[in-house]
């Protein structure tokens, strides 16, 4: 639900940010606006793209539903194009290309890391609104950066979070363990983990890596409990 309320926000800036661009249209075209949907459907992380991209498309329908959006006086239904980025940085650079050159859509929503990384700069350059998850490097965001947005955070936000909630409600928790899928990009979250687990003052005790897909976790748990963590975090990659 969260992620619905959230994608329902993005609509409604993305219907003010975009008002100016409505006087552009053509008399006699579609009153459609194009909305670029890029995500991993395919894949190690289709599961987590398909979620968002479901999210979208139930806040899309849900806002045609009402009538659509009204730009300078002139009413729009959404319209979703959906492509695959597949988590990859060659490929989420091209389908920024080809949402903007060949689809000619003004907004984009859903890259995630490796496909954010490929895809920004084109959508940056281009003055493409962009609604990305996490910013994963430091260039991704800055004042230079006026047409990207991100609805993740950054990385270490998202383990402040964890940590300032463990502070809270386990004051007495001490240690931390990892347990993490083994994916390029893990090494980012579990830098991330140690970093923040020593700014809230937690010790860090190390990782326990399992093979992406996996259903049987009982090795790995106990491997983390072997270290006799207080806290056992589970990183989604």
């Amino acid at each position: 639900m969260k992620t619905v309320t959230l994608i329902l926000t993005v609509v409604a800036v993305i219907v003010v940010l975009v008002s100016g661009w409505a006087y552009a249209q053509k008399p006699g075209s579609p009153r459609t606006l194009d909305i670029g949907i890029a995500l991993p459907l395919t894949g190690p992380a289709a599961h987590l793209g398909t979620d968002v991209r479901n999210a979208a498309l139930i806040a899309i329908d849900d806002q045609n539903a009402q009538g659509g959006v009204k730009i300078a006086g002139e009413k729009y239904l959404l319209n979703p194009i959906i492509l695959d980025t597949k988590k990859d940085a060659a490929v989420g650079k091209a389908v920024a290309e080809q949402l903007v050159y060949e689809k000619k859509v003004k907004i984009v929503v859903g890259p995630f890391i490796d496909d954010a990384i490929g895809a920004q700069p084109v959508l940056e350059s281009n003055k493409i609104m962009s609604f990305l998850l996490t910013a994963s490097t430091p260039n991704m965001t800055g004042p230079n950066k006026p047409y990207s947005f991100f609805f993740g955070g950054v990385i270490p936000q998202l383990f402040s979070n964890g940590a300032s909630y463990i502070q809270k409600f386990y004051p007495n928790a001490k240690t931390v363990v990892s347990m993490a899928p083994d994916l390029p990009d893990t090494v980012m979250f579990l830098n991330s983990s140690q970093m923040i687990c020593k700014r809230y003052g937690l010790e860090w005790l190390g990782a326990e890596k399992f093979p992406f897909g996996m259903r049987d976790f009982s090795p790995f748990i106990t491997r983390a409990l072997a270290k006799n963590p207080d806290i056992i975090d589970a990183i989604q990659s």
